[in-house]
């Protein structure tokens, strides 16, 4: 015999898989931004790698206060949320609006605390880098299509060096990019004719 609850056991949910964040790289480009809040000067630097925006440095008030050790906090949470993959609209969304005792006005937003100018920063920096990577998309296009339309390809001749030839002496040519000579005083492209004395 066995016990009612026994039958009706029911089958253990398998846990979710776990994020774990991105390693960092050695090297990341990024922007520091000041904004003013009522607990002082802060500073926010919004560092972006090959895959998007990964971490987020935030200075304000003396080293060891607390509002400092708050702001630290935060920026640790943005960037391990960062390279774990969650969107930086998300965290813009839960960090906007975030109200403190000292509002104060900033370049004609108003600023309600420290998280607020923390989510305010990163809004700013993803709506540049946005427009700055459609721009560059747009520029990069554009110039592949004159590059590739306009410009002839180049055509390349094999030189054969003197024997005699000093690879020290030998540079680039200003007109075709080939090699140039070091020849009685003058420089001299065999590929196209500059010469210059």
């Amino acid at each position: 015999n066995t016990p009612a609850s026994a039958t009706t056991m029911k089958p253990l949910a398998t846990k979710p898989a776990m994020l774990r964040p991105r390693t960092r790289p050695r090297d990341t480009v990024g922007i520091t931004r000041r904004l003013r809040t009522g607990e002082g000067s802060l500073y926010v630097t919004v560092n972006h790698d090959e895959n998007g925006l990964c971490e987020v440095f935030t200075t304000i008030g003396k080293a060891g206060g607390n509002a400092a050790a708050q702001a630290e906090a935060i920026s640790r949470l943005i960037s391990l949320a960062l390279r774990s993959g969650i969107d930086v609209r998300e965290i813009i969304k839960q960090l906007k609006g975030i109200s403190g005792p000292n509002p104060v006005w900033e370049e004609g937003q108003l600023i309600l605390s420290t998280p607020d100018a923390i989510g305010k920063a990163l809004e700013r920096h993803l709506e540049e880098f946005e427009k700055n990577a459609t721009a560059l998309d747009i520029k990069t296009e554009k110039a592949f299509h004159v590059a590739t339309d306009s410009v002839p390809q180049p055509q390349f001749d094999i030189v054969e060096t003197p024997a005699n030839s000093n690879s020290k002496n030998m540079t680039t040519c200003p007109e075709c990019g080939g090699n140039v000579f070091h020849e009685a005083g003058c420089i001299t492209c065999p590929n196209c004719g500059y010469s210059k004395c």
